[in-house]
C-alpha cells in the first residue's frame, strides 16, 4: 500500500490554494528519529513476529510504500480476479495481498483483505472553509485553555539553584564566608556563586487523532474539530511539536468489491471472513513540520462539511500508524490524544475483532512508553478502550472540566 505523507518543510499538497504569512513559520520535521516503532506493533499487525521494520513513516518523504508484493497463501486472488475486466486496478497490484496483511492473516485473529489502497495524506480542502465560525466558537476561550496548559508544564518543570559555583549569580549566603576569609585566607572559598538549573517539560511531542467516521457527522465532528483547533493553537503557542490527523475509511471500488464478494462466497454463507476489507483514509490536517496558520485552519473548519469522506472507522490500525509517526519524534515524552464518539465500526468486516484489536493497539502503544488519552465526543464509549479517558459534551467545557482532567492524566503519566 502507499502511505502518502507530506511532512516535509513548507511542502503542502493543497493544490494552488491561498497561502498565508502565518504559514511562513513552518519548521523542519526532520529532527531525528526516536524510538523504534517495532515495540508497539503487536499481534494484530505481526502474527507472531513483526514485519513492520521497513514501514516506518519518515516525515521528510512524500510517499512511502508499506507492505510487500507477496501473494496471500490462503487463497488465490488471481483466480478470484479471473473474469473481472482488466483495468488500472490490475496494474496497481490490487491482485496481490500485501505482506503486512499476510502476516495479520497468520494470526487468525485479525485479518485484513488488503492494505494496498490505504491512504495517509494531507487533506485537500474541497468545501468552503468556515474559519471565522470556528474562530468565533473557540478563540474567546483560547487564553484560558493556554494558561491551564501552561500550568501543567510549570507543574512538571523543576528548577533549582546549585550553590558553590565559580560563575553565575552571587549567592548572598556566601557573603559571610567572604568576610571570614579576609582574615583567614587559608580557608578562603572562591565558589560564592550559584547557578539556576532548569528541567523543562516542553520536551514533549503530541499527536491529535480525530474520528472522522459517519457517526460523527453533524455537531460531533464540529465539536471534535473545534477541540483539535483549540489544542493545536495552544500547543503551537507553547512551541510544543504536534500533528493533527483524522481516521476513517474509503468507498470500496467496484472491482475490489467483486473480489471481496467472491472470497466471502467461498464460505458458502456469504459472511465476512476478514476483520477489515475497506481501505483506510487517514487525512493529515496538520503535520509536525507545520505551524498553525490559514491552511491548517481551513482544513479543520472545512472537513465537517465533507460528508462524503465520513464513512467507517478502524481505530486499532489507525492508531498504530499515528503512534509510528509519533515514535520517530526526538522528544522524550509522547502523547496521543484520540477524539472519538464510540467503538470501531467496519463496513464489511468483523465488528468484535476490530474492537479487540483497538484495545490491543492502545495497550501496545502504552507499553512503548507513550501516553494515550481517549476523549469521548458526546459519548462515553471511550471508557471501553482507553485507560485514560475524558468525556467532552461541548467545546465550552474545554477550559474547565476537560483541562482539569487533562492535567490529572498528564501529571500522572508524563514525568
Amino acid at each position: 500500500m502507499l502511505f502518502r505523507s507530506d511532512e516535509s518543510e513548507g511542502d503542502e499538497s493543497e493544490g494552488e490554494g491561498s497561502t498565508s504569512e502565518e504559514d511562513d513559520g513552518q519548521e523542519s520535521d526532520d529532527e531525528g528519529a526516536a524510538s523504534n516503532v517495532g515495540d508497539m506493533e503487536g499481534e494484530s499487525s505481526e502474527g507472531d513476529e513483526g514485519d513492520d521494520e521497513g514501514q516506518q513513516n519518515n516525515g521528510s518523504e512524500s510517499e512511502h510504500e508499506v507492505g510487500g508484493d507477496d501473494l496471500a497463501t490462503d487463497f488465490d486472488i488471481d483466480q478470484i480476479m479471473n473474469g473481472i475486466e482488466e483495468n488500472d486496478f490490475d496494474k496497481m497490484a490490487a491482485t496481490a495481498i500485501s505482506d503486512e496483511a499476510q502476516q495479520m492473516m497468520q494470526g487468525a485473529q485479525y485479518r485484513v483483505f488488503t492494505t494496498d489502497f490505504d491512504k495517509h495524506e494531507p487533506y485537500e480542502t474541497r468545501n468552503i472553509a468556515e474559519v471565522k465560525g470556528m474562530e468565533d466558537r473557540v478563540d474567546h476561550m483560547m487564553n484560558v485553555v493556554q494558561k491551564a496548559m501552561e500550568r501543567f508544564i510549570v507543574a512538571r518543570s523543576r528548577s533549582q539553584w546549585i550553590p558553590g559555583q565559580r560563575r553565575g549569580k552571587l549567592n548572598t549566603r556566601s557573603l559571610a564566608g567572604l568576610a571570614v576569609a579576609k582574615n583567614h585566607p587559608e580557608i578562603a572559598n572562591e565558589r560564592v556563586f550559584k547557578r539556576l538549573e532548569e528541567h523543562t517539560s516542553k520536551d514533549i511531542a503530541c499527536a491529535i487523532a480525530v474520528d472522522c467516521s459517519g457517526s460523527m457527522a453533524g455537531r460531533k465532528i464540529t465539536t471534535a474539530m473545534d477541540t483539535a483547533y483549540a489544542f493545536s493553537t495552544v500547543l503551537d503557542r507553547l512551541k510544543i511539536k504536534h500533528a493533527v490527523y483524522g481516521f476513517t475509511t474509503q468507498v470500496i471500488r467496484h472491482d475490489l468489491q467483486e473480489a471481496i464478494q467472491i472470497e466471502f462466497e467461498k464460505n458458502g454463507n456469504y459472511l465476512p471472513t476478514y476483520s477489515r476489507t475497506e481501505p483506510l483514509y487517514l487525512p493529515i490536517f496538520k503535520s509536525f513540520g507545520e505551524r498553525m496558520g490559514t491552511k491548517v485552519k481551513e482544513r479543520l473548519s472545512a472537513f465537517p462539511q465533507d460528508w462524503n469522506k465520513m464513512r467507517y472507522n478502524i481505530d486499532g490500525e489507525s492508531l498504530r500508524v499515528f503512534a509510528r509517526e509519533l515514535a520517530q519524534r526526538p522528544e522524550s515524552a509522547k502523547l496521543l490524544m484520540v477524539l472519538s464518539d464510540g467503538a470501531p465500526n467496519p463496513d464489511q468486516g468483523i465488528y468484535y475483532e476490530c474492537n479487540t484489536d483497538t484495545k490491543r493497539a492502545v495497550e501496545e502503544i502504552e507499553k512503548s512508553g507513550m501516553t494515550v488519552i481517549g476523549i469521548g465526543i458526546k459519548d462515553s464509549a471511550v471508557k471501553q478502550f482507553y485507560t485514560n479517558h475524558i468525556i467532552l459534551e461541548s467545546v465550552d467545557d474545554l477550559p474547565t472540566t476537560v483541562m482539569g482532567e487533562l492535567k490529572r492524566v498528564i501529571s500522572a503519566n508524563i514525568h
